[in-house]
């Protein structure tokens, strides 16, 4: 388990609102660090800040019970120290900022990930808009700044394609970034490409079984079609590439020459000294 105050461990400060994220982060690296149920309360206590709040936590019904494996009763008993109106989260401005700093390092690779990072971000936003802390344009521009540069690059692409008149330097709604980020990170949008063999997927192609046949015609004179272009592809990648050999020798022999006259033309100059000087 991490240290208290590392990156990414669980804290709690006394805020009756901060349990339920305290309580899921704990869990989620318990998990992860196969700490048994019985150990678990004494961990959880170092995660706190403040001694009156761990004497709190120690001193309620069940503690003594957890090291039989009673760890979720006195997690309840410690929840139910804390009013529902504590209990209710509320996010700050700042809680923004610190959820888009610690997001924007993070390459997302997988649509999970990228839904997660959204379904947060709606959460501590949601809220902030309601009250009118921020506007929507502001929502827009931190759920970008949210996302790693090369997660922006990736999705910047599709954007583009989904509005060629698109500017730019436009920073897209979050509705757009989403559909935009669920196309190209989803298993389904990758099963489209490669059809799940490895082959690209014929977009044209019918898939009624009643046009099987002119289907499979088709598909066949496109791969044949296919190789004939791989096949010139080839040949004029091969011409190219003995085009860059015969440019490279004649550069290399003309370096050649010009040194070895530049030689002639000093020993020259040094005979003309020689004889000045007698």
């Amino acid at each position: 388990m991490p240290a208290y105050g590392a990156r990414g461990a669980p804290k709690f400060t006394g805020k009756g609102r901060q349990l339920e994220e305290f309580w899921e982060r704990f869990e989620e690296l318990a998990v992860a660090c196969n700490v048994d149920e019985k150990q678990r309360a004494a961990l959880a206590l170092r995660y706190v800040k403040k001694s009156r709040d761990k004497d709190l936590w120690k001193g309620m019904k069940n503690y003594k019970w957890v090291v039989l494996g009673d760890f979720e009763k006195w997690k309840d008993v410690v929840n139910g120290a804390y009013t529902d109106g504590e209990k209710k989260r509320e996010y700050t401005y700042s809680d923004l900022m610190r959820y888009i700093k610690e997001c924007r390092d993070i390459n997302i690779s997988k649509e999970q990930d990228f839904m997660n990072y959204y379904r947060k971000f709606v959460s501590i936003s949601q809220g902030l808009l309601s009250n009118g802390k921020i506007v929507e344009e502001q929502a827009n521009h931190f759920f970008w700044q949210g996302l790693h540069r090369k997660t922006r690059k990736t999705i910047k692409k599709r954007l583009e394609v989904m509005d060629k008149d698109r500017e730019a330097d436009a920073i897209p709604s979050i509705e757009d970034t989403l559909k935009a980020g669920q196309y190209v990170y989803s298993e389904k949008s990758f099963e489209c490409q490669y059809n799940g063999s490895g082959k690209h997927h014929r977009p044209w192609a019918s898939s009624d079984n009643s046009s099987s046949d002119s289907s499979s015609e088709s598909e066949s004179d496109l791969t044949s079609e296919s190789s004939e272009s791989d096949s010139d592809l080839d040949v004029s990648a091969s011409s190219s590439s003995e085009s860059e050999r015969v440019g490279w020798k004649k550069k290399k022999k003309g370096k050649k020459v010009k040194k070895r006259m530049d030689k002639k033309k000093r020993g020259k100059e040094k005979e003309r000294e020689e004889v000045v000087t007698k």
